[in-house]
Order: C-alpha cells, then sequence, then structure tokens
C-alpha cells in the first residue's frame, strides 16, 4: 500500500518525505524505494536522498532547530551508514 508516514519542510520550498510504497512527482519522475526517504523539490520532481535512504520503514522525521533532521524508524542503515532505528542527518 502506498503511504507517506511523515514530512518534515526542508530549505528552499523542499519537503523530505518518509513513504512506503511508489510516489510520484508531479512533474514527472518518481521512486518506488518501499519504506524510504525521498525529496520533493519545490517544482514538485522526486529526488532520491543524497548517500541513498533507509534500508528498510521510516515512521517519523523531526527538523531540530540546527537544521538536522530525527530519522526513526525499522531500519539499520540510512544513507549508507550503520545506523540502528534512529538517526541524524543534515541534508
Amino acid at each position: 500500500q502506498n503511504t507517506v508516514r511523515a514530512f518534515v519542510p526542508l530549505t528552499n520550498g523542499r519537503m523530505l518525505v518518509a513513504v512506503r510504497g511508489n510516489i510520484s512527482g508531479t512533474t514527472g519522475g518518481s521512486n518506488s524505494n518501499s519504506g524510504n526517504l525521498v525529496i520533493v523539490e519545490a517544482d514538485g520532481r522526486i529526488s532520491n536522498l543524497p548517500g541513498g535512504g533507509a534500508n528498510s520503514y521510516v515512521y517519523g522525521l523531526h527538523r531540530q532547530p540546527d537544521g538536522k533532521i530525527l530519522v526513526a524508524g525499522a531500519f539499520n542503515t540510512l544513507s549508507g551508514q550503520s545506523r540502528n532505528v534512529l538517526s541524524l542527518i543534515h541534508i
């Protein structure tokens, strides 16, 4: 089932979105990473997370005042790094 689990605003009108299933951009492009993270650009295009997304579901996102994003889920790899269920990223 295609669902959005969480999202947080980024800079320049972009959004970081935790998805399960497929997501399609409003101007074309799509991403089929199950339980992964994508960036929705200001113009609606879909981009992958730099370094790759999570290897399993992401359930929560929280942007801290310093701009870093806390990612919570059932993953043990995020952006190509070993991370177990909780990670802090900067995009």
